[in-house]
């Protein structure tokens, strides 16, 4: 599970893009305009070298909130694409 204080500070997010994930499931924080954009995708594969369309994201506030909700989003879809995640390539 996903905490809180492993998205870094929000400064992190107007200079630089937050990648991390277990083999399964990854995901990618970054800001997107105005907002903060999360995105989850199925591994082993990184972020450029992965099926757009296999990805899912979501936009949040760019905030403290922001990141506590994207934590929470993460998580979610962890747990809400379980079967989707463990089908990932080995």
């Amino acid at each position: 599970m996903l905490q809180r204080e492993t998205l870094l500070s929000l400064n992190y997010y107007k200079k630089a893009v937050f990648t991390g994930g277990g083999f399964q499931m990854l995901y990618r924080v970054e800001k997107d305009g105005d907002e903060l954009k999360a995105t989850v995708w199925r591994g082993p594969y990184c972020f450029s070298a992965s099926n757009p369309d296999e990805m899912f994201s979501e936009h949040f506030p760019f905030s403290e909130e922001g990141l506590v909700q994207a934590t929470e989003w993460i998580n979610r879809q962890e747990k809400e694409r379980k079967d989707y995640w463990e089908a990932a390539e080995r």
